[in-house]
């Protein structure tokens, strides 16, 4: 199975394989009572919502309460019981949860991206990773085949990292463009070395990260990926890279290094070079729709927090998460995205 954007864990790139994204990715909240006892004229939940009345254990792997203290928006959560075994699902503040697919154990969702156009996945329903898209009925594979991690922006285009196909020329690592989920793929840069992560940024660009060489030797390279191909190394002050994430109105790359101890450090990149310091232990899982706060993961107390830029020094504090549940990737929207 493909790259994991891992939420306390870190990426070790080896020759031919691309291990796991470090970080934060994450969450699939509990649910709350959509309708609380007593309310008048109070809707039904929605189809396929769990809705909990207060008291009652959450099924999915936030705690209620911490579903209902979540900023504004629709989170869109990939965990599950272990790396393997992630599923994704659509939570918000409402107390309402929805599992939007249901993959049975060790043949998880690998990755996914969200905007309002749509959700894209890295699905292993038989083991292996392929391209598919989130149709009203679940996943609908695509005909692109393999894939590792990928991403959509908010005009539905679609990025993704190719592993190699093969001996010769088919062994590279390709960063993989298209207009649409239907569109022809476009290869805009690859390399022999490996490749993990893909994330939108702003004017089409793309953030990846890189090995330095085939054999894994060397540092990690965050690489800015232009339109048409470009390629820029983006420079951190962090000891090695592990994972990163950007978008379409984020105020720049939020990365994080790859190695314990220093895996407990992340930093915020902004265009003209110069890095904030996140606070120590919290690392990045998205950023929200305006590009000004960024939702952040406590690696040593499993905690969910809010970090803004104009105030780097503290993190407000949401809730506590499950300690046994595994959490691999968070996209923050502002309204549902279309199936």
């Amino acid at each position: 199975m493909a790259a994991r954007h891992l939420i306390g864990q870190n990426a070790n790139p080896r020759s031919g394989t691309i291990l796991a994204r470090a970080m934060v990715g994450l969450v699939m909240l509990a649910a709350a009572a959509c309708a609380s006892p007593g309310a008048a004229a109070t809707p039904p939940p929605p189809a396929g919502c769990h809705a909990l009345r207060a008291g009652q254990p959450a099924s999915g792997p936030v705690p209620r309460a911490v579903a209902r203290r979540l900023p504004a928006g629709v989170f869109y959560i990939l965990a599950g019981p272990n790396d393997t075994s992630t599923n994704l699902w659509q939570v918000s503040n409402s107390g309402c949860e929805r599992q939007l697919t249901h993959n049975r154990r060790g043949f998880g969702v690998s990755d996914f991206g969200a905007s309002r156009a749509g959700v894209i996945m890295s699905d292993a329903p038989t083991g292996v990773d392929q391209l598919a898209r989130l149709g009203p009925h679940g996943p609908v594979l695509l005909p692109d085949g393999f894939v590792s991690t990928v991403g959509i922006d908010p005009a539905g285009r679609v990025v993704y990292i190719r592993p190699p196909t093969g001996p010769g020329r088919k062994n590279v690592f390709q960063v993989v463009v298209k207009k649409s989920f239907r569109s022809a793929p476009n290869v805009i840069y690859q390399q022999k070395a490996s490749l993990i992560v893909c994330e939108w940024g702003p004017r089409r660009h793309i953030v990846t990260i890189g090995a330095a060489d085939a054999d894994g030797h060397g540092p990690m390279r965050l690489l800015d990926i232009g339109p048409n191909g470009q390629v820029r190394e983006v420079r951190t002050g962090l000891p090695n890279l592990g994972s990163a994430w950007w978008g379409t109105k984020a105020p720049g790359m939020a990365v994080t290094a790859a190695w314990r101890p220093a895996g407990s450090l992340a930093e915020l990149v902004r265009p003209d070079g110069s890095t904030e310091r996140l606070p120590h232990g919290w690392h990045p899982a998205g950023w929200n729709p305006a590009g000004t706060e960024l939702l952040v993961w406590g690696t040593g107390n499993k905690a969910l927090g809010i970090w803004n830029p104009a105030e780097p020094g503290r993190v407000l504090r949401i809730g506590p998460l499950p300690r046994k549940v595994f959490f691999a990737k968070m996209v923050w929207l502002a309204k549902p995205a279309r199936t």
